[in-house]
């Protein structure tokens, strides 16, 4: 998509993935993989429109990057898994993030990445600046108070639905997820 006149310039085929989440790091396109029994994301070369298969988690559906990497939550593992950009390999272990980590983000700063957990109700947070991989076994988890006692009626709201933007050499792109 030509962001000046929000235009569609090209199109890519990306097989076998239903596409989750997108995030644009160092000159390629990196797509989540939704796709149910599956481990792998794309990296994606915009100028050659190359498809490369990267290995992470089991439905590694989101990502997002910080400086030199990305990170994709793995909803069937309930592990966080982040992938050097420039070798297209896992840094370290897998980090443990709840029951089913979803919709990761990293900080503007690129120092932390954060991962709800869409069914265990934690946020786990991730020291993204580890250079060798060597994530503590339990990152920090926080939970959610429960509603208050005077409304029974009152729940939390659900971690789920999401929108995410990238742009690469002038180009954008959007990835949507409805359920």
């Amino acid at each position: 998509i030509d962001p000046s006149t929000n235009e569609v310039v090209d199109t890519v085929a990306v097989p076998e993935v239903q596409p989750g989440g997108i995030v644009a790091a160092d000159g390629a396109l990196w797509i989540g993989n939704d796709t149910g029994g599956l481990s792998f994301l794309i990296r994606l070369d915009p100028d050659t429109g190359a498809v490369t298969k990267v290995d992470a988690g089991g439905r590694p559906a989101y990502v997002t990057a910080t400086p030199g990497r990305v990170w994709t939550s793995n909803g069937y593992d309930g592990t966080v898994t982040a992938i050097d950009t420039g070798t297209s390999a896992a840094v370290g272990s897998p980090v443990p993030a709840g029951e089913y980590p979803v919709n990761l983000a990293s900080t503007p700063d690129g120092a932390e990445v954060w991962v709800p957990d869409d069914q265990g109700d934690t946020l786990t947070r991730i020291d993204a600046a580890i250079e060798d991989g060597s994530w503590p076994t339990s990152p920090e988890r926080s939970s959610p108070p429960p509603p208050p006692a005077e409304a029974p009626n009152t729940t939390r709201p659900a971690i789920g639905a999401f929108t995410v933007s990238a742009s690469t050499r002038g180009r954008a792109a959007t990835s949507f997820s409805t359920g």
